[in-house]
C-alpha cells in the first residue's frame, strides 16, 4: 500500500511539475505593451495571434509545450515589437524541442517571402547572425510527402541558400 501511495504521489508531482514548468516558460496572461515604433495594425495582429496561441496552450494544460507553441508566441512577439533576445530564445526553444518540425516551418517562412531574404520579416527583426544560427538545419532531412507545392522545397535545395546567408556580409 505504501508503494502504491508513493507511485500515485510521484505521478501527481510529475503532472504538477509539467503544468508548473509550462506556466513558467510561457505566461499565458502576458500581453506585451504596445511600443510607439509598432503600428496599431501589427500590434493588433500580434495580440490576436498571441490570444490564439495562449488559448491552445490553455486548452491542453497537462501536455508539454511543443515547438509550435514556442513558434507561435515568438511570431506574435515579432509583430508586437518584443525585444529580439526574447523572441530569439523562444525560437531556440522551438528548435530544441523539434528540430525537424522547426526547420520545416522556418524554411516555409523564409521561402514565402516574395523578395530577397533580407526583405523578410524574420531577417529584418532578428538580423543576419541570429537568423544564421536558427537556420542551421544540418543533419535534418526534410521530405515533404503529400505536397506538390514549390513553396515547400526540400531542405537539400536550401543548404546552399543558407550557406549564402552565412557568407554574405551586409
Amino acid at each position: 500500500m505504501k508503494i502504491f501511495k508513493k507511485i500515485i504521489g510521484a505521478i501527481l508531482m510529475t503532472i504538477y511539475t509539467i503544468t508548473a514548468v509550462n506556466a513558467q516558460e510561457i505566461d499565458i496572461n502576458y500581453y506585451p505593451p504596445k511600443k510607439d515604433v509598432v503600428s496599431a495594425k501589427n500590434y493588433n495582429k500580434g495580440v490576436r495571434d498571441l490570444a490564439y496561441a495562449y488559448a491552445d496552450i490553455e486548452e491542453h494544460p497537462n501536455r508539454n509545450l511543443d515547438y509550435v507553441d514556442y513558434w507561435r508566441v515568438a511570431v506574435a512577439y515579432i509583430y508586437m515589437g518584443v525585444d529580439k533576445e526574447t523572441v530569439y530564445e523562444l525560437l531556440l526553444k522551438s528548435k530544441e524541442n523539434n528540430k525537424q518540425g522547426f526547420c520545416i516551418i522556418l524554411n516555409a517562412q523564409l521561402n514565402n517571402s516574395t523578395n530577397k531574404i533580407t526583405d523578410s520579416r524574420f531577417y529584418k527583426f532578428l538580423g543576419q547572425k541570429r537568423l544564421v544560427n536558427l537556420s542551421d538545419c544540418s543533419g535534418v532531412e526534410i521530405e515533404l510527402e503529400n505536397s506538390n507545392s514549390n513553396n515547400f522545397p526540400k531542405l537539400e535545395k536550401q543548404k546552399n541558400y543558407f550557406r549564402w546567408l552565412k557568407d554574405k556580409s551586409f
